[in-house]
């Protein structure tokens, strides 16, 4: 399942205004999952059917004023675990990558723009774990 992190963004000033700071961010990385969603879903990703498939994150250390390094109008978007399938060509990775690009600069100020990154990842070389209860070691 692939995650799908956002860094170094900022809550445009009309969902401030309009719910308050704390409600105001809430409500907009509400809004840009869906969006993000919305994208991933129209691609017709194979594997991406469902909305439980991907995992958005926004990573709170990366908000402006606290990243010292980070360009101050430039949103990261890592895109992780996105695994490499012969059903899933480099072509459609990188047409994904731009489709959330796009979804998520609809989102923020004017003068932002978004770097998206997606990260290859092949199970068979990379492999991740599954733990579950009945899992023993």
């Amino acid at each position: 399942m692939p995650v799908i992190r956002i860094g170094n963004y900022n809550v445009p000033s009309s969902y401030r205004m309009n719910h308050g700071y704390e409600e105001g961010a809430k409500e907009w990385r509400a809004s840009v999952r869906l969006a993000l969603w919305r994208a991933i879903r129209e691609m017709g990703v194979p594997g991406l059917e469902m909305r439980c498939s991907v995992t958005f994150v926004f990573d709170p250390e990366w908000e402006p004023c606290e990243a010292e390094a980070a360009d101050p109008r430039i949103a990261y978007v890592f895109i992780e675990g996105f695994e490499d399938r012969k059903d899933r060509p480099v072509e459609m990775r990188e047409t994904m990558a731009r489709a959330i690009g796009q979804a998520l600069v609809g989102m923020l100020e004017p003068d932002w723009s978004v770097e998206v990154m997606p990260k290859r990842y092949r199970s068979e070389h990379e492999g991740a774990v599954t733990v579950r209860h009945d899992t023993k070691p």
